[in-house]
């Protein structure tokens, strides 16, 4: 008897390559739904787009406002309903991010926490 399926772990060799066409996709849903930061490039004279960074199975998602007035507080919700967005795409792969909570610092405020 076959055990089971193995999953995109560590030690599957094939893993490096299917969580980068995975997360080709779920990269381009997020630029879909507006999260993205977005700046021209001098050099190359065209404007480049960029989402996250992601090395391996870690990825640090960008939050970019150029509004002179949005306060510190509408910035941090605006980071709760991408990483909501994130976790959500995330979960439609079956896999799940880590339950942690990360805390947000910012402005003279109150420090805020982003939960999943």
């Amino acid at each position: 008897m076959a055990g089971p399926c193995p999953s995109l772990i560590q030690e599957n060799g094939a893993a490096p390559a299917a969580w980068s066409a995975i997360t080709a996709i779920l990269v381009d849903c997020m630029k879909g739904e507006g999260y993205r930061y977005e700046a021209w490039s001098p050099i190359n004279q065209r404007v480049m787009t960029l989402v996250c960074f992601g090395f391996m199975d870690n990825t640090d998602l960008i939050l970019n406002n150029d509004d002179p007035i949005i306060t510190s507080e509408d910035l941090i919700d605006e980071a709760q309903l991408e990483l909501s967005m994130w976790e959500g795409l995330i979960s439609a792969t079956g896999e799940a991010l880590a339950q942690k909570e990360l805390l947000v610092l910012g402005g003279s405020g109150p420090r805020r926490q982003i939960c999943l």
